[in-house]
């Protein structure tokens, strides 16, 4: 790697100071000593063809007007555009400094500006109507005019106050989103280049000057060493000329917060130089040490640290988690972000200088390999003791427990923590999946089976207090019962039916226990209630009556914490273990669950994605009523995915790290042969997980629901191009289908509330919902007549429910069919296309499930011995494609009988297709993942 190395300034005539928020001059080198012409190249015009300029006429549109100031690489005019009567923004090019050999270079990053431009299309992003040429060969752009006021004049009469740099962020991630999808860096974002104005009568944002933004296919043309930017906004590596990803702009997002709430820069210095030093090498001051002291959320002020950070992996994955994290911090600003930094800590000042050491090696180094996720996840949790006073003596060291193929789950310490008892998920034939209940020593790598595959799929283990035994949960053949057995796997004996996430009390006599499972807590396939069993008599009593579900019992037996979901909201609560007395922990759009006592019962820890991403949270909480003592707060952070958290009595945590990659392929399937034509398209890589989706009837478009953090519509082609979004608030949006002709898309959401089955327009417009009557209802499918919706009511009575949309005979109606079936949820995914019948998923409580077909015309219903989801009918009306058994399966829904047409590969985790049956064409989506189990212990155990 060629070592990077800072550019010498010239001094300016007006100070150094006077430079720090400029760009840099114009010519640049690197290290083979050729100068390069950066995005400044080019001078501003001088006054005299200012003037010259002034009242020509541009391709026979455009008359100038007047100058009204200087941008990346040239002048703005305001300018009348005749042929529509407008006022327009005229952005000229000087290239009178340029050097004939670097002419077309220039030029072409010129002309760069406007194709980057033209393929932004969102509102808080300047908008480009054209450009061309003059006609003594002068590059312009023709842009919006806007009328307001650069960000930088405002910050000029002081700082702004929480709320209003929480609108200006949330407005500039938005537009960021989409420049950096379409592979878009800007590398000079700054007060100066964001506008805002009043629209409306609200204020907006407008990001400007992306004269030196690089496109993906740019990559290559900007050569490592060359700094290009602005030094009081540039990110570390931006200062040392390395190349840049879309983190970059982050960085600058987060200086530009930090001087909208302080009317300051967070680094300064006497020279530029001086200010790109301290970039890479020292830590931003933080907002409350400043003089005078800046208030601000804990949130807001924890995502600006993590902006600022000098690595690039420790800050926000991208602008969508940017955007998300500050959505919730408008909702919530005093409970969201990462964790409190507690600023009197002197363990903060020797992390601070630990990364300031850090940083100059890296600046003195030229650069280094950028630390992984999982490295930025052991760094905060290292730095727990520094962000709590409780805490404060006390550092956490993390152990990897488990690293093979299969996943590992739901761990459970022994009484003593000696040992740990988790289920390992292996793949067997055909991919369907075995779960086993296995123990660990710990400080030994060889567990040791508890449960056989003579209990089915076995889970949930948990230790009774004096360690003699273990409760867990099997599921054999369609059937769930709780287990107690010895602490080795001897003598097990069946305990109760349907009786799933056991906890013990403290002193053993009952067994805490609820009668509904999950796997994802997204997905529930049943409402829940929380029992409790005592194990001697048998005797059992409901303790919470409403939806509760994975009970866990306070350390001194006072009360019972459990999560529930209402309206789609997962929050944490607690109740006395008589069941009086609820009280909600949270109480917001985040999904929350999870919950674990502290061992001495001050705090309620918990699993949240409240920031974009499922971490570590608790909150200090009195056991006795239930009263909460504080917001709640982070212990990890990062882009790394956490589940299923244990807790032993000494302090020590168990959790499970998963890590997922989304592959899409585009195939094509020829219905007369009953395969696939040809192996397909490899689509997209990402580490985003992938909602359900949906594929237009002509195959151009994808319909999906984003699945990290906020739950939004997105609309885009099957590569991932020309993504936009088509909801983007709190409310949680899901499932998305095309009606037949391709114009409107009907979902569930919870924005009224409760879920309920929405419609919105593919533009956008048109949102409205089908009313109360459709409450509780999710899985909305298109008739082919486009008239009639069928959905699944969450409501094992009265399973599929119809919805009528035109006259007559408008309204809800249930479903009637017979035929037996065992308890649990019947989702719809497709109605045939000759309308006679519907296929989908039977979800039974214990989360496994079966192929279901209703025949509308006989009213009956059938259940195929096969586990399989994302299900789509053949144009003939018999055959289905979906998947199962880690393959893409077509399947005689007649007989039952499959074929794989394609597997999805031995380390696939799991798939779901989008279908035309109108192009045969279909979208396949396979998830690459694992989990591991990791250890964190106090140093002081």
């Amino acid at each position: 790697m060629a070592r990077a190395r800072l550019i010498p300034m010239p001094p300016s005539p007006a100070g150094a100071d006077a430079m720090v928020d400029r760009p840099l001059p114009s010519w640049s080198t690197v290290p083979g000593g050729k100068p390069i012409p950066s995005a400044e190249g080019a001078r501003p015009l001088d006054e005299r063809s200012r003037q010259e300029l002034v009242g020509m006429m541009l391709d026979g549109r455009y008359q100038i007007l007047e100058a009204i100031g200087d941008g990346a690489a040239g002048a703005v005019f305001r300018a009348r555009q005749l042929n529509v009567d407008r006022d327009v923004a005229v952005k000229v090019l000087s290239l009178d400094d340029v050097p004939k050999d670097l002419l077309p270079e220039v030029m072409a990053r010129f002309e760069n500006e406007a194709r980057v431009i033209s393929r932004l299309r969102h509102p808080h992003t300047i908008k480009l109507h054209d450009f061309g040429r003059t006609q003594d060969g002068r590059l312009y752009l023709v842009m919006e005019l806007l009328t307001g006021t650069p960000l930088d004049r405002l910050l000029a009469a002081g700082p702004l106050d929480e709320r209003r740099t929480l609108r200006i962020l949330r407005q500039i991630a938005e537009a960021l989103v989409e420049a950096h999808q379409e592979g878009i860096i800007h590398r000079d974002l700054k007060p100066q280049n964001i506008f805002l104005e009043q629209v409306g009568g609200q204020e907006e944002c407008k990001i400007l000057d992306f004269g030196i933004a690089r496109g993906p296919t740019q990559a290559l043309r900007t050569q490592q060493g060359t700094v290009i930017g602005t030094p009081a906004y540039m990110s570390p590596e931006q200062a040392q000329g390395q190349p840049l990803d879309a983190r970059s702009d982050l960085y600058s997002l987060g200086v530009v917060a930090y001087q909208c709430l302080s009317g300051r820069l967070p680094f300064i210095a006497d020279t530029p130089v001086g200010v790109l030093v301290k970039h890479v090498t020292d830590p931003p001051p933080p907002l409350s040490s400043l003089d005078p002291p800046v208030k601000v959320s804990e949130g807001l002020e924890r995502l600006i640290l993590r902006l600022l950070s000098k690595n690039p992996a420790e800050r926000p994955a991208d602008a969508r988690e940017v955007r998300d994290a500050v959505k919730l911090l408008e909702h919530r600003s005093d409970e969201m972000g990462l964790a409190p930094i507690n600023r009197t800590d002197p363990s903060r000042e020797r992390l601070a200088e630990r990364r300031r050491v850090r940083g100059l090696a890296w600046f003195l180094a030229g650069g280094i390999a950028l630390a992984a996720a999982l490295s930025f996840l052991i760094y905060s949790l290292l730095g727990i003791a520094e962000r709590h006073p409780a805490a404060a003596d006390r550092q956490f060291v993390l152990a990897q427990l488990t690293d093979n193929q299969a996943w590992e789950v739901q761990p459970a310490f022994s009484p003593d923590g000696k040992f740990l008892a988790f289920v390992e998920v292996a793949d067997k034939t055909e991919g369907r999946k075995s779960a086993r209940i296995v123990l660990l020593r710990l400080g030994g790598d060889r567990p040791i089976e508890l449960t056989s595959a003579a209990f089915g799929k076995s889970f949930s283990p948990a230790f009774s207090p004096d360690g003699s035994q273990i409760a867990f949960v099997a599921e054999r053949e369609g059937e769930v019962a709780l287990y107690l057995m010895g602490a080795m796997g001897e003598t097990p004996r069946r305990l109760l039916e349907r009786a799933f996430h056991p906890a013990w009390s403290p002193d053993g006599k009952e067994i805490f226990y609820s009668t509904a499972g999950f796997d994802d807590p997204l997905d529930r396939a049943a409402d829940s209630a929380i029992w409790a069993i005592a194990p001697a008599s048998g005797e059992k009593r409901k303790v919470v009556d409403r939806d509760a579900i994975q009970p866990c019992v306070s350390p001194h037996g006072l009360r019972v914490a459990y999560w529930s979901s209402t309206g789609g909201q997962r929050d944490i609560w607690t109740a006395g273990v008589d069941g009086k007395g609820a009280q909600a922990v949270t109480d917001d759009a985040a999904t929350d669950y999870n919950p674990i006592w502290s061992p001495d019962g001050k705090r309620l820890y918990f699993l949240s994605d409240r920031t974009g991403v499922m971490s570590l949270w608790r909150v200090p909480i009195d056991e006795a009523s239930g009263r909460l003592l504080g917001p709640p707060e982070a212990i990890s952070g990062g882009a790394t995915q956490l589940r299923d958290v244990a807790m032993a009595r000494d302090g020590r945590m168990a959790f499970v790290q998963t890590r997922s990659e989304w592959v899409s392929y585009q195939l094509r399937f020829d219905p007369e042969a009953g395969k696939l034509s040809g192996e397909g398209q490899l689509l997209l890589r990402s580490s985003r997980p992938q909602g359900e989706a949906d594929l237009s009837p002509d195959g151009k478009w994808i319909a999906a629901s984003t699945f990290s953090g906020a739950e939004d519509l997105v609309l885009m082609a099957p590569d991932g191009s020309s993504r936009r979004a088509l909801t983007d608030d709190p409310a949680r949006d899901r499932r998305p289908r095309f009606s037949p002709d391709g114009k409107r898309l009907a979902f569930y959401s919870n924005r009224s509330g409760q879920f309920q089955i929405w419609l919105i327009g593919v533009d956008g417009t048109g949102l409205a919902s089908l009313g109360p009557d459709t409450e509780r209802m999710i899985y909305p499918n298109w008739s082919p007549s486009g008239d009639t919706l069928v959905a699944a009511r969450l409501d094992c009575k009265q399973p599929l429910w119809l919805i009528r949309l035109t006259e007559p005979g408008r309204g809800v109606s249930a479903l009637s069919f017979s035929g037996e079936r065992p308890e649990g949820f019947l989702l719809p995914t497709d109605w045939s296309p000759d309308g006679t019948k519907i296929v989908g998923m039977f979800m039974a409580q214990s989360g496994s499930n079966k192929v279901f077909v209703l025949d509308l015309r006989r009213a009956g219903i059938r259940f195929l011995d096969l586990e399989a989801q994302s299900l789509y009918w053949l144009a003939d009306n018999r055959r289905l494609v979906g998947v199962g058994e880690k393959k893409l399966l077509l399947i005689d829904s007649e007989t039952g009988e499959r074929q794989g047409l394609r597997d999805l590969g031995p380390d696939a985790a799991g798939g779901m297709i989008a279908f035309s049956s109108e192009k045969n064409e279909l979208v396949l989506f396979t998830v690459k993942g694992s989990s591991d189990l990791w250890l964190m212990t106090p140093a002081s155990t």
